[in-house]
């Protein structure tokens, strides 16, 4: 993946972290300790899974120090019953911050659009990103699916 970064806000730089990343992605894992959010994966198996295609993670940077914020990972997945999709598999940010959150999720939106992505699912139980979610417009499948998944089709 191309390593780019799209300027968000004044504070909040939101770019693509490659497999050759070390630093970034030993900032992403500490995050995800700090957050409490066991992203359950060694940076070995990041660096592998983003090599081959399978994961792409974005990371939101403080433009005047370089800080990460946060991190949203997802991948592609393909279904049967309604083709291709992108999942969200996590959003973290420094004290849930939800303006950052916005942010990661509408650059991971925009990249899936590019490649002609039309749904996007979200699986949570953090209040706060439900929250999040709903404001950009999710729909809520939890009554449908009988699970916390979240639904956008642009």
């Amino acid at each position: 993946m191309d390593e780019q970064a799209y300027k968000c806000s004044n504070k909040v730089i939101v770019q693509c972290l490659t497999s050759s990343d070390d630093n970034l992605i030993n900032e992403v894992l500490k995050l995800s300790d700090v957050c409490s959010n066991n992203l359950s994966l060694k940076r070995t198996e990041i660096k592998a899974l983003m090599c081959d295609g399978l994961i792409r993670i974005l990371i939101a940077k403080s433009d005047s120090g370089g800080q990460v914020l946060g991190y949203i990972l997802f991948y592609s997945h393909y279904s049967t019953w309604v083709g291709e999709s992108t999942v969200i598999k996590h959003v973290v940010t420094i004290q849930q911050n939800k303006s950052i959150a916005k942010q990661l999720v509408d650059e991971t939106l925009n990249i899936g659009k590019k490649f002609g992505i039309s749904r996007f699912d979200v699986f949570t139980d953090d209040k706060w990103l439900k929250q999040v979610l709903h404001e950009l417009r999710f729909d809520n499948l939890s009554l449908k699916e009988e699970w916390d998944c979240y639904s956008l089709h642009v």
